[in-house]
């Protein structure tokens, strides 16, 4: 589901436990994600954070069980 005029999203704090591949690709507009203090996050995997064009910053600080980052979170390298 889209929403057609989110610019930051805040969601911080939430218990998640698992971040899916796309899951925020229907939302081309965020431009800022805050997932700060995400305790049941260990990584970040593959494209993670893919369809998400306008994204411009994203804030990951004090998820103190944040292990890793993968390489292709963001998109795979254009050839």
């Amino acid at each position: 589901t889209s929403i057609t005029n989110l610019i930051t999203l805040d969601l911080s704090k939430n218990p998640f436990t698992k971040w899916e591949s796309n899951a925020l690709q229907g939302n081309p507009t965020i431009k800022k994600l805050l997932l700060v203090e995400m305790f049941g996050i260990k990584t970040y995997g593959e494209c993670a954070f893919c369809g998400m064009s306008n994204l411009t910053s994203i804030e990951l600080y004090d998820s103190k069980n944040l292990e890793s980052l993968d390489e292709n979170a963001f998109g795979y390298p254009k050839d």
